[in-house]
C-alpha cells in the first residue's frame, strides 16, 4: 500500500511544494492496481507544464517521473482539462495504468483519478518467445470461436506489461512482458486481440476488437468495387431504404458527438464513417462495429443499432474499455443508452410513442427499447426502462443478473449492461426501484454526464463500483456548467436551457444507488472443489457406518512405505518439483500436508520443464468384509488452467499404474481433461485431471475427493497401491497442489464407542471453524453444535451434524470481530442418550476502526481499536473541504454530531485509515 498525497508533490516550478499549501484534508490513500478517484482543493499549479506529471508520479510513492506518457488531452463542457497519461515501465506501457488530470481554467488542480503499478513489480524477462511459434496454440485456442482463424491475418501491435490480477480469471500470477496481437478477418470487419507472455508464447488473455449487438460473430467486408454512394453524391438518389436509414443514422451520430459534445468523429479528428449494409455475415441478422466502419445484415438497420454501433467506435478510441466482464457490460450500456438518445431526438421508424413515460412491459411504448420496428428480428432485443422484460438484470441483486464465464458471452456484457442502462433511463425520466424513488433529471442533462464519464474517465478496466464514482463526479463536475443543446443536427448547436443543480446530483446518486453499482457482486462462482461432502456410506446396503482401515494426515512426517519420484522429460534442464511437506497450508489450513509446488520456472525454449511427480502410497489390503470399500482425501489445487494439472492413479496387485477414471468418483470427480498435445506438452496432456483454479479466481479451495475403490477394481484380500500424480508443462507456473488426510474404509454396521481424539475452534477472518476427531465412535447418531456468545447466559444449539466417520468441521459465519465465543458438542446416541464435549473458546480480531451507523443521520460513532495507537481523526467533503476534526485514544469512542452536515458521501480518515461514510437525511 502506498500513500498519496496530493500535495506531496511540487506542482509550482520552482516555487513552493503542495504539502507547504495544502492542510491534511488533501491527503487520500492509494492501492497499487486499484483504481482511485481523488479530488483536490483547487490546487494553483501555475507553470507546472511537463513537470506535471513528474510530481503527480512522485506523489504516488515509488514510481519514477518518467513513467507517464501524454496520451490524450479533452476538454469538457464546463471547460475544464482533461490530460491523461499512460503509465510506462522501461519503455513498455503499462496495460490499465494510466493518470487523468483535471484542470481548471483558472490553471488549478480539481481532481486526479486513475490506476497505477509499482515499477518495482515489472522485470524484463531474459528471453522472448518469437510470437510467431505460439500460432498453433493461438489458432487451437480460438477456433471455438472462430472456426476460420487459420485463415486470418495477423499484427503485432505492440508490447505491453499485464499486470496479474487485472482481470478475473487471468492466466498468470506475475506482471508479464506480453505481445499485443491482432488478428483480423480477411476483410477486417472482425478482430480479437491476444496478449501472449513475451517470454513463453503462452496466452495470457484475448477478447475481441469488434462489437457485435447481439453475439460475436465471423464477417465478410465488401471490396472497394462494392462503394455504392459516398459523400458529395446526390442523397437519396436511388438508394435503397435501409441504405438512406444507415446515412442518416450515421450522420444524426455524428452530429450528436461533434456538435453536442465536441468530438468530431470517432477519433476526435474527423475520421472517415464507413457503413456496410447487405453485409453478408455468417450468422444474421446481426450488426458489428469494428475500427473505422460498422457492418449490417439485411434487415438489420435502424437509427438506435447504428447509433449503437457507431458509439462501439466511440468508445473504442476514447478508452479503449475492455470488452469483457463488468469493462464489457459498461461498454454495451454506452452504446444502448446513446443508440437510445438518437432514437428519442428523432422522429423516425416507430417513434409516435415514444415521448411517453414508460409504466411496465407494454409493447405499445418503445420509449427506451433497443431494435424496435428491425424488420429481421420479432422484436426489440433490450429495454432500457424495464431490463427484466428481457430477462436483463436493474441491479445486482437481480435474479437475472449473469455470473458467466469469459467462454459464455464474454463474461455476460449483454446481460449486465442492464444496470446501467437502468441507471440511465431511472436518471432521466424518475421512477422507484424497491423503495428509494428518484426524481427525473431530463435527457439533456443524463446525456451529458455520460458523456463527460465517458470522454474523461472510463479506462480500458472500468469496474461498475468504479462507474458509480465516475457518474457522480461526472454530476460534480458538470455543476452549474453551461450544457450544449442536444442536437442531430450538423450545425453549431446552442446553448442547453438546462442547468445541473445539486438536487440533480442527489438524483444521480440515487439512481446509482436504486441499481447498486456499489454492492458487491453476486457471483458465488462454485469452487472447482464441492465445499461440502455426502455423508459417508449414507447409501450403503451393507451399512451406515464408515469404518477406517487407513488414514495418513502427515502430521509424522512422511511415513515408511511412501514413494516420491520424479518422471522429466528433460533431465537437463529440469527444476524439482517434488512432493514436499509442508505446514504452510492455503487458506489458512491447519497442521501439515504434501504439495506437489508448480514454481514459475522454464521459458518453453531452452529451459524445459515439462515431466511428472509422483507420490505413492503403500500397499494396501481390503478385509474380506469390505465389499463396499472407498477413498476419501483431502486436497488443493491452484495450476495453469488447461496445462499443468494432477491425476489419481491405481496399482492392483502386481500391475502397472492405471487411471483412476472419472466414472470411479462419487465426489468431487476432475475438473476436465487437459490440453492436447498440440498445445500442451505436458505428458498428461488431453488426460482428465484436477487443474486450474476457482472461477473467476486465481486461488483454489479445499474440498475432498471420494473414490469407490470397488469400481475401480479393488478387491479385499488383494493389495493395490494408490499414486498421485502431478504434471507440468514446459514451462511457468502457478501453486501446485496440496493433499491433506487421506483415508481408505468400507461401510458396515456401527459397534463403536465414541471417545474424542481433538476438538478445536479456530479464528478465520469473519467465521469459526469448530474442528473435532474421534478416535472410537459407538451407536452414534451425531452431534449437536452449541455456542454461547458474550452477551448470551446460556448455550444454544446452531445445528446438528450427523455422525459420518472420524473427522468433522463445522463452519460459524454468525459471528462478529472482536468477540468470543465458547463451543461445545452434545453428542447423541442412536437411543437417544446425550453427553457433552469439552468446552473450547476463540476470540475473534477485533477491526482497527469501526463506524456506525453506517449510513449515518444525525450522529456518528467512531471507536479505536485499543491495538491501534493514538490518531487524529477527520472527516472530508468527497470535495476535498475539511468538516470536523478530533482526536482519538486506544479503545476510545467518540460519537460526533453530523446533524449540520448536508446528505451525501464523505470520507473519515483516522490515522493512515480512510474509510466512506453516508450521511442520508
Amino acid at each position: 500500500m502506498l500513500r498519496f498525497l496530493i500535495g506531496f508533490a511540487v506542482l509550482c516550478l520552482g516555487v513552493t511544494p503542495l504539502s507547504a499549501q495544502s492542510p491534511d484534508w488533501a491527503k487520500s490513500k492509494v492501492f497499487p492496481g486499484q483504481y482511485f478517484l481523488a479530488p483536490t482543493p483547487e490546487i494553483p499549479l501555475a507553470d507546472a507544464g511537463e513537470q506535471l506529471p513528474a510530481a503527480i508520479a512522485a506523489a504516488l510513492g515509488d514510481t519514477r517521473p518518467d513513467q507517464w506518457r501524454l496520451h490524450r488531452r479533452s476538454v469538457a463542457q464546463n471547460h475544464h482539462h482533461f490530460h491523461h497519461y499512460q503509465q510506462v515501465v522501461r519503455g513498455f506501457p503499462v496495460l490499465g495504468g494510466s493518470l487523468q488530470l483535471q484542470i481548471t481554467p483558472e490553471a488549478t488542480l480539481r481532481s486526479v483519478s486513475g490506476r497505477f503499478f509499482p515499477d518495482t513489480a515489472f522485470v524484463l524477462p531474459q528471453h522472448l518467445q518469437a510470437p510467431q511459434r505460439a500460432l498453433p496454440r493461438i489458432h487451437g485456442s480460438l477456433s471455438p470461436y472462430y472456426p476460420h482463424i487459420g485463415q486470418w491475418n495477423y499484427r503485432i501491435q505492440d508490447t505491453v506489461w499485464m499486470p496479474r490480477g487485472l482481470f478475473p480469471g487471468q492466466a498468470s500470477r506475475h506482471d508479464q512482458l506480453a505481445f499485443v496481437m491482432d488478428f483480423t478477418e480477411p476483410g477486417g470487419v472482425q478482430a480479437h486481440r491476444i496478449l501472449l507472455d513475451a517470454a513463453t508464447g503462452k496466452i495470457l488473455d484475448h477478447f475481441p476488437l469488434h462489437c457485435s449487438l447481439v453475439r460475436r460473430l465471423f464477417h465478410r467486408t465488401p471490396s472497394r468495387v462494392n462503394l455504392i454512394w459516398e459523400e458529395g453524391q446526390p442523397f437519396p438518389g436511388i438508394l435503397a431504404q435501409e441504405d438512406q436509414e444507415a446515412l442518416l443514422a450515421t450522420e444524426e451520430t455524428y452530429a450528436l458527438f461533434w456538435r453536442t459534445f465536441g468530438r468530431n468523429s470517432y477519433d476526435g479528428n474527423g475520421a472517415r464513417l464507413n457503413i456496410v449494409t447487405q453485409a453478408q455475415l455468417n450468422n444474421c441478422p446481426n450488426a458489428v462495429a469494428s475500427g473505422n466502419r460498422i457492418s449490417h445484415c439485411p434487415g438489420v438497420v435502424t437509427d438506435d443499432i447504428v447509433a449503437h454501433e457507431w458509439t462501439h467506435n466511440y468508445l473504442a478510441s476514447m478508452n479503449g474499455l475492455v470488452y469483457q466482464y463488468e469493462s464489457g457490460a459498461i461498454n454495451e450500456a454506452f452504446a444502448d443508452i446513446f443508440g437510445e438518445v438518437v432514437d428519442l431526438l428523432n422522429d423516425r421508424g416507430l417513434d409516435d410513442m415514444d415521448q411517453l413515460p414508460r409504466q411496465d412491459c407494454e409493447e405499445a411504448n418503445v420509449r427506451w427499447k433497443i431494435a424496435e420496428g428491425t424488420p429481421a428480428l420479432e422484436s426489440h432485443i433490450r429495454d432500457l426502462w424495464l431490463p427484466e422484460c428481457k430477462e436483463h438484470p436493474s441491479t445486482i441483486d437481480s435474479p437475472d443478473f449473469a455470473c458467466l464465464p469469459l467462454m459464455d458471452d464474454f463474461g455476460g456484457v449483454h446481460i449486465n449492461s442492464g444496470l446501467i442502462n437502468r441507471a440511465f433511463s431511472l436518471l432521466t425520466d424518475g421512477g422507484s426501484v424497491d423503495t428509494l424513488t428518484v426524481a427525473g433529471i431530463g435527457l439533456t442533462k443524463s446525456a451529458h454526464i455520460f458523456w463527460h464519464a465517458a470522454q474523461h474517465y472510463l479506462g480500458p478496466v472500468t469496474s461498475f463500483s468504479n462507474l458509480a464514482d465516475i457518474l457522480e463526479q461526472s454530476g460534480q463536475d458538470l455543476l452549474g456548467a453551461d450544457l450544449t443543446e442536444l442536437t442531430l443536427v450538423n450545425l453549431p448547436a446552442a446553448t442547453a436551457s438546462d442547468v445541473i443543480t445539486a438536487a440533480d446530483v442527489e438524483q444521480l446518486r440515487r439512481a446509482v444507488l436504486a441499481v447498486g453499482l456499489r454492492t458487491p457482486l453476486p457471483c458465488d462462482f462454485p469452487p472447482a472443489l464441492n465445499p461440502g461432502r455426502p455423508e459417508t456410506c449414507a447409501e450403503s446396503l451393507q451399512g451406515t457406518s464408515p469404518v477406517s482401515i487407513f488414514r495418513e494426515d502427515w502430521e509424522n512426517g512422511l511415513p515408511a512405505g511412501w514413494e516420491v519420484s520424479s518422471a522429466p522429460e528433460n533431465p537437463d534442464s529440469w527444476t524439482d518439483k517434488s512432493w514436499r511437506l509442508t505446514d504452510l497450508l492455503p487458506n489458512g489450513r491447519a497442521g501439515t500436508g504434501i504439495l506437489a509446488p508448480s514454481p514459475q520456472v522454464g521459458n518453453c525454449q531452452l529451459d524445459l520443464e515439462n515431466g511428472l511427480v509422483h507420490l505413492s502410497s503403500p500397499p494396501i489390503v481390503l478385509p474380506a468384509v469390505a465389499v463396499e470399500a472407498f477413498l476419501e482425501f483431502d486436497h488443493y489445487f491452484a495450476t495453469e488452467s488447461g496445462l499443468d494439472g494432477g491425476v489419481l492413479d491405481i496399482a492392483l496387485g502386481e500391475g502397472p499404474f492405471v487411471p483412476v477414471e472419472t466414472a470411479h468418483f462419487t465426489f468431487n470427480p476432475y475438473v476436465s481433461p487437459l490440453e492436447g498435445s498440440n498445445l500442451n506438452d505436458n505428458p498428461l496432456a488431453g488426460r482428465a485431471a484436477f487443474h486450474g483454479t476457482d472461477t473467476n479466481s486465481d486461488t483454489g479451495s479445499w474440498g475432498t475427493s471420494i473414490v469407490d475403490l470397488t469400481a475401480a477394481g479393488v478387491i479385499p484380500g488383494q493389495p493395490f497401491r494408490l499414486r498421485w500424480t502431478m504434471g507440468h508443462d514446459g514451462c511457468n507456473g502457478w501453486v501446485g497442489w496440496y493433499l491433506d488426510e487421506v483415508e481408505i474404509g468400507y461401510c458396515d454396521e456401527a459397534s463403536l464407542p465414541v471417545t474424542y481424539r481433538s476438538i478445536e475452534a479456530v479464528a478465520d477472518k469473519d467465521r469459526v471453524h469448530l474442528r473435532w476427531e474421534l478416535d472410537l465412535s459407538e451407536n452414534n447418531a451425531g452431534f449437536f453444535v452449541e455456542r454461547q456468545g458474550p452477551e448470551e447466559n446460556e448455550f444454544r444449539s446452531l445445528a446438528f451434524v450427523p455422525a459420518r466417520g472420524y473427522a468433522y468441521v463445522y463452519l460459524d459465519h454468525e459471528v462478529r470481530a472482536g468477540a468470543t465465543y465458547t463451543y461445545r458438542l452434545r453428542q447423541r446416541d442412536l437411543d437417544g442418550t446425550e453427553s457433552y464435549s469439552p468446552l473450547v473458546a476463540v476470540s475473534l480480531p477485533e477491526p482497527a476502526l469501526r463506524l456506525g451507523p453506517n449510513p449515518a443521520g444525525d450522529f456518528l460513532t467512531v471507536h479505536l481499536s485499543d491495538r491501534a495507537g493514538p490518531a487524529t481523526g477527520i472527516l472530508y467533503s468527497l470535495s476535498g473541504q475539511k468538516m470536523m476534526e478530533f482526536s482519538l485514544k486506544p479503545g476510545e469512542t467518540h460519537r460526533l454530531s453530523t446533524s449540520r452536515f448536508p446528505a451525501g458521501i464523505y470520507l473519515i480518515k483516522v490515522g493512515d485509515r480512510l474509510q466512506k461514510v453516508e450521511i442520508r437525511r
